[in-house]
């Protein structure tokens, strides 16, 4: 059985950088479904639509590869992005900063932190 993970990414998204992220999460995971969709067009409550917002399930998902990614993106305002993740194993979403991201991503560079 496969292993699905939520991903829900906020803040000041460029979709161009979407883009060019989507790629490299393709490329790292080596599953041409890793892939993050625009939410925005989606009606939620009615006619409300969510402010810049990125989601997808991820088969496999390995949060140090997604955090060296999403780390290494060019964001004009990183301070302003948003990641909540829920994994099956998990009953609750796990709400991270960039600044956790790069946390994460540096503890898969450092061999004394894994």
């Amino acid at each position: 059985m496969s292993r699905v993970t939520t991903i829900l990414l906020g803040g000041d998204l460029d979709d161009d950088l979407m883009a060019g992220l989507n790629g490299r999460l393709r490329d790292e995971a080596g599953w041409p479904d890793w892939t993050l969709r625009d939410l925005t067009d989606a009606e939620f409550g009615g006619n409300k639509v969510p402010e810049q917002l990125y989601g997808g399930a991820l088969k496999y998902f390995d949060l140090a590869s997604f955090a060296r990614v999403l780390c290494e993106t060019p964001w004009e305002h990183p301070e302003k992005i948003q990641v909540m993740i829920f994994d099956e194993d998990n009953f609750r979403w796990q709400l991270l900063s960039l600044a956790d991201l790069q946390r994460e991503a540096g503890r898969e560079s450092n061999p004394r932190t894994r």
